[in-house]
């Protein structure tokens, strides 16, 4: 059994984040469409290639990042996904994003992401794939999922199908420095520089890019980081409570 912890349920329906995972099929449910992409931290070639058949495909855009889920579907991992379905583009994910493991089976491909338990009327996001192995659990205390490979995208029923084109990473596109365990290590000595950071990203979200380039190397970290930041400047979040998940304090 894994704990979570309660100050996940004040979250507000904004995202901080941004991921980079690699899937495969891929099915969104949620009561509303993800948020209008593209969105900072995906990119994409600025040229199209022509496909067998002689119609130009779209470039893929790529998503790198840790995302805290929002049941509005604002976050990045949301709006990516629609972005590549509107723009029948191919999209790049290593993406660790929180999901409910009570209503996912990911030896089978099916995921299901948290929705917050105080909005009304909103489903969560399922996801689905061909290819499980594009889904791993990253943190199991923290019920963080990895997402990695280079998927087609198409709408469906609840949300958005991905079928897997490779389940490979690209770690050149994520931060240097240390990773999970070593990240924790330090933290368990000295938590301040986490919540000094969180206070920064919380006060001033234009400060993301880069302390994601100090913070993004530990993908749990960096995702624990962005989950409390506006509980933090908003005072409905004590320290201490932020990294019990992801570092087992």
């Amino acid at each position: 059994m894994t704990t979570r912890l309660s100050w996940r349920l004040l979250r507000p329906t904004g995202a901080l984040a941004l991921a980079l995972v690699t899937v495969t099929t891929l099915a969104a449910c949620g009561g509303d469409e993800p948020g209008e992409g593209p969105t900072a931290g995906a990119s994409a070639p600025s040229a199209s290639a022509p496909t067998s058949s002689g119609t130009q495909e779209q470039p893929p855009t790529s998503l790198v990042d840790s995302v805290v889920v929002a049941p509005d579907g604002s976050d990045a991992l949301n709006q990516t996904l629609r972005a590549a379905a509107t723009e029948n583009r191919r999209v790049q994910l290593d993406v660790v994003a929180d999901f409910d493991p009570s209503g996912s089976e990911l030896g089978e491909g099916r995921v299901v992401l948290p929705t917050d338990a105080l909005v009304e009327g909103v489903r969560p996001l399922r996801l689905t794939t061909d290819e499980p192995t594009a889904f791993a659990v990253e943190n199991q205390a923290a019920d963080l999922l990895r997402i990695t490979g280079t998927f087609t995208v198409a709408t469906a029923d609840n949300g958005y199908a991905l079928t897997a084109l490779s389940t490979e990473s690209d770690p050149a596109l994520l931060p240097a420095g240390a990773d999970d365990p070593e990240r924790c290590r330090a933290l368990q000595a000295d938590p301040a520089p986490f919540y000094s950071a969180a206070r920064t990203l919380g006060g001033d979200p234009t400060q993301r890019d880069e302390l994601r380039e100090e913070w993004g190397s530990a993908r749990g970290v960096w995702w624990a980081l962005q989950e409390i930041a506006p509980l933090l400047v908003a005072e409905e979040a004590p320290e201490g409570d932020a990294l019990a998940a992801v570092c087992l304090f």
